[in-house]
């Protein structure tokens, strides 16, 4: 699958930083390693299988569980025949559903 950046997500992605970003390292390094696991999936299916991260939809948003607390807030752009695979759009880090960055 491919996983496309739209905000800051993508600097904390790449450094491990960003300004302004308050979330403790061992929650940027889970989420570094859930967009690793997103980006190697071919289905959602895939991503279902490893249930530590309870990937669900919320509302209009799919999440990701990096921890009891924190969450990967994504949306998706579904396949069609221009674009065979789903692309992925990490959206916020978020301590359940309250507290987000960006």
């Amino acid at each position: 699958m491919h996983v496309e950046f739209v905000n800051e997500l993508r600097t904390l992605y790449e450094t491990g930083e960003a300004p302004g970003c308050k979330i403790p390292h061992y929650i940027v390094d889970k989420f570094v390693r859930a967009i690793g696991s997103l980006e190697e999936v071919t289905t959602l299916e895939d991503i279902r299988v490893n249930k530590g991260y309870h990937f669900e939809k919320v509302e209009d948003i799919y999440s990701m569980r990096l921890n009891d607390q924190w969450r990967l807030e994504l949306t998706i752009d579904w396949a069609d025949k221009q674009h065979p695979h789903e692309t992925f759009y990490p959206q916020h880090l978020s301590k359940h559903y309250k507290e987000r960055w960006p």
